[in-house]
């Protein structure tokens, strides 16, 4: 075992790589004596002036939701940081616990530890199985219910230590927590001092499968890492395995990270495995999100790299737009494609109708939201005109939506139900009319026949580029039906996920025999994106801070709602950083019947960042630590070009930032961390918002630092390296 030591102790083994050491105990099977990277920074453990006071250990916590019984390791006592330093927390004795001696499997790259462990009076029984590679520990907990007992939910928590400080007192420096959020990182220490309970957050939740929901995140990891000791490690889900809800914690008033799991059903002969991966690094959250995307590499990519050509300022609209005004787009807003809104109702996107009238947005109050008279040839002619100019058509597509009349006729068995009764989406303006969410199991009459119609949309229309795929959000908790394994509150529910998995891979099966792409509006998580081309945030720059994380290697854009003037100027900041692209400023009922051109103000706005924003086609996230550093008032990100080299967006973050005296002789400097040894020229592209064409600058470099000064005040700003 060259990447892995093993020493058999009498009460534990010791596991060591070049990344960490950790022990395994005998007694309870708890995870203890963690350090990373042989750092007394990066350790569980309390040591005072080398004598250990708190052997700090990681365990799990369950729940039982139809007893009410909780079951526990022992953690034991440890320092705290945040409530007020040097205090104790007091974690109680745990429960009783019996475990078996831990089986050893060996390989050529890791070892497996497996040890049944038995709480006391608990109706199931649990396994830990570790498995230890250099670079990584994944512990899975498995957990099954006993012969005899009755079903039932419940809930399992990882509790790990927050790293310690050497020799006790405030929180080590340098300690911060990513998530894939548009404000992270977050530092442990907020403005007001480590000591005091107005300092700052105690606890913040990152829930997984919740992009549009506040925290909500859309990778399952988070990262904690400190950038004076050049440490961290990540706290990571596995993708593709099945998972319920899911939380990741951050407590500093117990200075404990915890990720939870819920809606876990114990159900009859089945049994259920939970898993967290440890991956220690050296560097910030880049690394860690390199090493992630590296190893789920897969999910990161689109599936179809004609989407590539493709991205580009995107529509919103009906089929009825004049041909002078996609003319004018193009030229003056760099229109690239656009979704088709034309269905009578939603689920049939292949009327079997001469003619139909497209009234979503109609109301009393809206009578001229209506287009009337719509047909096949019409929409076929559209699609044609739109190819004329190279804008690509994307037609409405929903399979998690079914008009009600429709749903409850033909497909009321796919209706999800909540606890209240059946699931309504949304209603029409008119008050009176609706959608149903529906259950997306292809095997299903719904799934077939909403699968059915991507054939068909393309044997009807085959100028069609793809499907733009709507309410990918939609991620539910069906009461209606059982899926044998989930359960909430100890009743038996359908949870959507492996469905919506299902129906999305049997879509883009579709597409890849035909050469289509497709992006999808909102998708609640990166395991579902995996089978969309592209993505859009539709009205949120939040949104697009998520998704542009899931989206590392794939286009990401972002649906504004009738902003113009000074509002969108923040939206292309945004897509500067994010490497995205914008929509036209008309949105919904806006967008149907929209003028030649927007106002000047905001035609001025696409003028001046489109040129800066076309370098980010084809941009790939630069993954290594400490990859850019932005001097105060000034933010932006850098990216791997399409051509090769880099491309870094940057702008002013501040409106109130002083540049009176931003000159050559008192100029910004960006620095960047080159990998290794590679080869760049020395002249830099600039292209800024506050000139015409382009200027050349020359760049400083030493050792794998390179230094680029900017002279003159820039709004916003490209700079292209080459290699």
């Amino acid at each position: 075992m060259e990447n892995i030591k093993l020493e058999k102790k009498p009460k534990k083994l010791k596991l060591s790589t070049d990344s960490y050491s950790v022990s395994v105990s005998r007694k309870d099977g708890m995870l203890g004596d963690f350090r990373i990277f042989d750092s007394e920074h990066g350790q569980w453990n309390d040591v005072f002036y080398g004598k250990s006071v708190f052997e700090n250990k990681a365990g799990v916590r369950i729940k039982d939701e139809l007893t009410g019984a909780g079951f526990s390791d022992n953690f034991g006592p440890a320092t705290v940081f945040y409530h007020e330093p040097r205090k104790i927390a007091w974690n109680g004795k745990g429960s009783n616990v019996l475990c078996s001696e831990p089986q050893i499997k060996k390989s050529n790259s890791s070892m497996e530890l497996t040890q049944e462990k038995d709480f006391k009076d608990a109706q199931f029984t649990m396994r830990n199985e570790y498995k230890f590679e250099k670079d990584f520990i994944q512990w899975d907990v498995v957990l099954k219910l006993r012969p005899g007992e009755k079903e039932r939910s419940v809930r399992l928590e990882y509790q790990l230590p927050i790293f310690r400080s050497v020799n006790g007192g405030f929180f080590p420096k340098g300690w911060q927590v990513w998530a894939p959020l548009e404000d992270a990182p977050y530092s442990f220490g907020h403005a007001g001092g480590w000591g005091h309970s107005q300092a700052s957050w105690y606890v913040h939740h990152f829930p997984y499968c919740s992009v549009n929901a506040g925290a909500g995140i859309p990778l399952p990891m988070i990262d904690v890492f400190s950038s004076v000791y050049d440490i961290g490690m990540s706290l990571i889900a596995p993708p593709g395995q099945i998972k319920p809800e899911m939380v990741f914690v951050v407590d500093k008033e117990n200075s404990v990270l915890k990720l939870q799991y819920n809606n876990i059903g114990l159900r009859k002969t089945k049994e259920w495995r939970l898993s967290l991966i440890l991956h220690p690094h050296r560097g910030d959250w880049r690394e860690a999100l390199g090493w992630f995307e590296k190893r789920y590499h897969d999910y990161f990519v689109p599936n179809n790299k004609r989407v590539i050509d493709q991205e580009g300022t995107m529509f919103y609209g009906v089929p009825s737009v004049k041909e002078k005004n996609i003319k004018a787009w193009v030229k003056n807003m760099g229109l690239k494609w656009t979704e088709v809104l034309y269905n009578p109702i939603f689920g049939d996107y292949v009327p079997e109708a001469e003619k139909w009238d497209f009234d979503m947005l109609w109301s009393e109050k809206g009578p001229e939201k209506i287009l009337r008279g719509l047909t096949k040839k019409k929409i076929g002619d559209y699609l044609k005109m739109l190819k004329k100019h190279s804008v690509a058509s994307f037609i409405y597509y929903n399979y998690g939506e079914c008009d009600e009349r429709l749903a409850k006729k033909n497909f009321s068995e796919s209706i999800i139900r909540d606890p209240q009764g059946l699931r309504k989406a949304w209603m029409f303006r008119d008050g009176k009319r609706g959608n149903m969410t529906m259950n997306p199991d292809p095997d299903t009459e719904w799934g077939r026949f909403v699968l059915k119609q991507v054939d068909e949309l393309f044997e009807e229309y085959p100028e069609l580029d793809g499907l733009f795929i709507d309410q990918m959000c939609y991620h539910s908790s069906d009461y209606g039906r059982d899926d044998g394994r989930t359960m909430i509150n100890n009743a038996p529910v359908y949870d959507t996920h492996e469905a919506s998995m299902r129906m999305m891979e049997k879509i883009a099966e579709k597409l890849k025999s035909r050469n289509k792409t497709c992006f999808a509006n909102g998708p609640y998580n990166f395991e579902i994106m995996k089978y969309a081309d592209g993505i859009m945030s539709e009205g949120s720059l939040s949104g697009l801070a998520k998704y542009s994380y899931a989206c590392l290697n794939k286009p990401v854009m972002v649906l504004t709602y009738n902003v113009f003037g000074e509002d969108l100027e923040k939206v292309f900041k945004a897509c500067l950083k994010y490497g995205a692209f914008p929509s036209t400023p008309w949105h919904h009922d806006k967008s149907f019947n929209p003028p030649e051109l927007p106002p000047e103000n905001t035609l001025e706005l696409y003028r001046r960042y489109l040129p800066l924003i076309e370098n980010l086609r084809g941009r790939r996230w630069v993954l290594r630590s400490n990859a850019i550093v932005f001097p105060n008032g000034l933010d932006g990100n850098i990216f791997h070009r399409r051509a090769g080299g880099y491309v870094i967006p940057f702008f002013v973050k501040d409106s109130l930032i002083s540049y009176k005296h931003w000159n050559a002789s008192n100029p910004k400097t960006i620095e960047i961390t080159l990998s290794g040894n590679e080869k760049i020229q020395p002249e830099i592209k600039w292209l800024s918002a506050n000139f015409r064409g382009e200027k050349a600058l020359k760049a400083h470099r030493k050792a794998d630092k390179l230094s680029i000064a900017i002279p003159e005040f820039a709004e916003a700003a490209i700079l292209i390296v080459k290699s």
